[in-house]
């Protein structure tokens, strides 16, 4: 498996993280939601950086970090792809090289 940042101009994750907010939109259908471009342009902010695992060119799934403060981060989003669920890999992408985490484990 392959972790690499993600500048999300690729049409595999641009399509993953549709297919994702489409089924967010399902389960919770009360919820007001913005297009697409709103949540992209969201996740391309430069406090947010998106990773996503990959095995050849097949994409295994993502995760989104922002950055509060120089030693703080907040999870924004995991999500293993729907081929890939419930087959042992989404317990691989919390462990996503999140700067805030090698930081944190080298003080210690």
């Amino acid at each position: 498996m392959e972790i690499r940042e993600d500048d999300l101009t690729g049409q595999k994750i641009t399509d993953f993280l549709r297919e994702h907010l489409e089924e967010i939109k399902e389960i919770i259908p009360s919820i007001i939601f913005h297009d697409f471009d709103y949540y992209l342009e969201a996740l391309c902010s430069p406090e947010i950086t998106l990773w996503s695992a990959w095995e050849g060119d097949e994409l295994l799934g993502c995760g989104a970090l922002k950055e509060l403060d120089s030693i703080t981060g907040q999870v924004k989003s995991i999500r293993t792809s729907k081929a890939h669920q419930r087959r042992g890999k989404e317990k691989l992408l919390p462990m996503f090289p999140f700067p805030c985490y090698i930081n944190l484990l080298q003080s210690i």
